[in-house]
C-alpha cells in the first residue's frame, strides 16, 4: 500500500546524499517479480529525484533509474500500482529534460505508456492521467517524440479519455498532450480531423479553472491561421512548427499570453511539476 506520508525536501536530499537511489535500484533489480516492491521503488525514485537535480540528470545512464522503471512497467503490465507509480515517475523525469525524453523513447517508453493508458482506460483514472501526462512531457519540444507518440496511437487515447466527464487530472494531461502534438503542423491536421476543436470547446466549460485555461490554449493552437489576432494566446501559440523561431506580434501580446499561462499553472495543483507545454518560456 502506498505510504500517505510524503518525504520532506530536506529528507529527500539526505536520502539521495547517503546512497538511497542505489539501494532502491539494487532492490528493484534483485526482486523484479515483487510488484509491491517495484511500485514503491518507482515512487521512491520519483520523490528522491524531485529534490536532487543530480538524480534527474543521471537518470538516463544505462542501468540506472529510467531503464529500471521501464523494466518494472514491462514486467508488471496489469499491476495498477506499478503502472500508476511507474508512469508518474517517468512523467517527473521527463519534465524539462531532453536527454531523459530521448532515453525513454529509445528504450520503448512510448508504447509502454500508451499500453498503460489503453489498458486502464475507464478502469483507473489515475493510471490514465499519469500515462497521458508522461506522454505529454515526452512530446514537449521534441519533434522526434511527437511523431513517435502520434504513430503509437496517442491521439485516439486522448480523445477517448476526454469523451466522458474526465477528472481534472485526466483532462489536463489529455489536453496538454493534444496541444503538444498539435504544435507539429502535420499532426495538427489529424488532431483537427479527430475533433480536437470540439474537444477544446467542450473543455472550456469545465468546472476547473486550470482545465479551462489550458483548453483555451488548445483552441488557439488548433485555430485556423486567420483566427482573430486579438486573442491573448495568439502571440504565443499561433500555429508554428516545433523548433522554428517566430517573432510575436507585439510585446503586449506576448505578456498577455504569458499571464494567461501563469494563471493556468497557478490553478494546477500537481504535486511535483506542472504540465509541460511546447511553448513554455
Amino acid at each position: 500500500q502506498e505510504s500517505t506520508v510524503m518525504l520532506r525536501s530536506q529528507a529527500r536530499t539526505l536520502l539521495s546524499r547517503h546512497g538511497a537511489v542505489d539501494l532502491v535500484l539494487t532492490a528493484m533489480l534483485r526482486f523484479t517479480g515483487n510488484a509491491v516492491l517495484q511500485a514503491n521503488g518507482c515512487m521512491a525514485l520519483r520523490h528522491i529525484g524531485a529534490a536532487d537535480v543530480k538524480v534527474k540528470r543521471l537518470a538516463s545512464k544505462e542501468g540506472s533509474v529510467l531503464t529500471v522503471i521501464l523494466a518494472a512497467l514491462t514486467r508488471h503490465p496489469s499491476e495498477v500500482g506499478v503502472q500508476r507509480l511507474g508512469c508518474a515517475a517517468l512523467r517527473h523525469f521527463t519534465s524539462n529534460s531532453q536527454e531523459n525524453k530521448t532515453t525513454i523513447a529509445r528504450h520503448g517508453g512510448v508504447p509502454l505508456l500508451c499500453a498503460a493508458a489503453r489498458r486502464f482506460a475507464g478502469a483507473d483514472a489515475r493510471v490514465t492521467a499519469e500515462a497521458l501526462g508522461a506522454l505529454c512531457h515526452l512530446a514537449s519540444k521534441h519533434p522526434e517524440n511527437k511523431r513517435l507518440i502520434f504513430h503509437a496511437g496517442a491521439l485516439d487515447l486522448a480523445a477517448v479519455a476526454l469523451q466522458a466527464e474526465p477528472s481534472v487530472e485526466v483532462a489536463m494531461a489529455a489536453c496538454g498532450l493534444l496541444h503538444n502534438l498539435a504544435c507539429d503542423e502535420e499532426i495538427k491536421r489529424h488532431v483537427v480531423k479527430l475533433g480536437g476543436r470540439a474537444m477544446a470547446d467542450q473543455l472550456v466549460a469545465h468546472e476547473a479553472p486550470a482545465v479551462r485555461n489550458l483548453a483555451k490554449v488548445l483552441q488557439r493552437t488548433l485555430a485556423p491561421r486567420d483566427a482573430d489576432a486579438s486573442d491573448p494566446f495568439g502571440s504565443l501559440f499561433a500555429m508554428r512548427t516545433p523548433g522554428a523561431s517566430r517573432k510575436v506580434a507585439s510585446k503586449r501580446g506576448r505578456r498577455k499570453a504569458q499571464a494567461a499561462l501563469r494563471g493556468a499553472r497557478e490553478e494546477d495543483h500537481g504535486e511535483e511539476e506542472q504540465t509541460e507545454g511546447d511553448e513554455d518560456e
